[in-house]
């Protein structure tokens, strides 16, 4: 029998093994900070993601996933969204630069991004259409809090974005930090 100290250590060992695996070629656990995907998502969610949807091409619309910033001058490193609309689809939004609708055809290998809280999302609307290479996980489940574990609840519909009566915070882009990224 082993001692109980090498018997821990060997669990952790064997432990942190699976997870880096898991991280590498499965997924990971990100940690959410802003508002733009209440009620969906709040600040200080856990999420348990996965990269293989996303390596294999199947993403639809209404999946939530992590994307790279795609927008280099915000200090965001990466964004938690949901998917409004796949490449060669055309999407309605509000333009707040112009404060009118606007429709906008998204190019092939593109997607179009949107937070749930509108009024308080950086996102398409902003940057716009995204390069699917910049997609990187897509959300399977809430970990943490306990009390709302579990898959993620759809809205109750993904329509045109509405008008804002209030400017939208720069810091809104509801940012995600993995927590077991690997050394680039």
């Amino acid at each position: 029998m082993l001692p109980k100290n090498l018997t821990h250590w060997l669990c952790a060992f064997g432990s942190s093994v699976v997870l880096y695996k898991y991280h590498s070629y499965v997924g990971t656990v990100v940690y959410c900070e802003g508002i733009s995907m209440e009620p969906t998502v709040n600040h200080g969610d856990y999420l348990v993601v996965e990269r293989i949807s996303v390596l294999r091409g199947r993403i639809k619309k209404g999946d939530v996933v992590v994307a790279g910033q795609p927008r280099k001058s915000h200090n965001c490193s990466h964004v938690l969204k949901r998917i409004k609309a796949l490449g060669e689809e055309q999407v309605t939004f509000w333009d707040e630069g112009h404060w009118r609708m606007a429709t906008r055809e998204i190019p092939a290998d593109h997607i179009w991004l949107e937070g749930d809280n509108s009024v308080h999302s950086l996102d398409s609307r902003t940057y716009g259409p995204v390069p699917i290479s910049h997609l990187e996980y897509r959300v399977l489940f809430r970990l943490w809090p306990l009390h709302q574990f579990g898959r993620l609840e759809p809205p109750k519909a993904i329509e045109a974005s509405h008008p804002s009566t209030s400017r939208r915070p720069a810091d809104s882009c509801a940012d995600v930090v993995c927590l077991d990224a690997p050394a680039d």
